[in-house]
């Protein structure tokens, strides 16, 4: 990021994207990281564990890659500003946050809406953009 003169990031993704966000904002260093219902262990144990059958042919395909971070309970994300919006009725979303919401530099806001579409429900009142203009002051 230095060498192209940028000196504030934030990475924002939603599902599966929230595990990317959070992903490539810890290994940058992003200021800020905004995850919405983010997928947190990808490990065939974990969601077989859990329940969670969601896009289960992508995880099989992911898993048999190779991918070095399923989980990313594993990762320090203490240098970024970390923040997941999720909806905790969704009993799968829960668990997967529940791995990392008590992490330094983490904080997790059960919205209780939207289900796993929490990202939508939130931009379509108007919450994903307050978010976005807070971290742009």
């Amino acid at each position: 990021m230095e060498s192209h003169d940028i000196n504030r990031l934030l990475i924002m993704g939603n599902s599966m994207g929230g595990h990317g966000a959070i992903l490539l904002g810890t290994i940058l260093k992003a200021e800020q990281i905004i995850a919405f219902s983010p997928q947190i262990d990808l490990s065939i144990d974990f969601l077989e564990r859990i329940g969670d059958r969601r896009w289960e042919a992508k995880m099989n395909e992911i898993n048999t890659i190779g991918f070095d971070y399923l989980d990313l309970s594993q990762l320090d994300m203490s240098y970024s500003d970390v923040r997941i919006f999720y909806d905790g009725s969704e009993d799968l979303d829960r668990q997967h946050v529940s791995l990392i919401e008590s992490h330094k530099g983490i904080t997790a806001e059960d919205v209780r809406v939207g289900g796993h579409a929490t990202a939508f429900a939130l931009a379509k009142s108007g919450e994903v953009a307050r978010v976005l203009r807070s971290y742009l002051k």
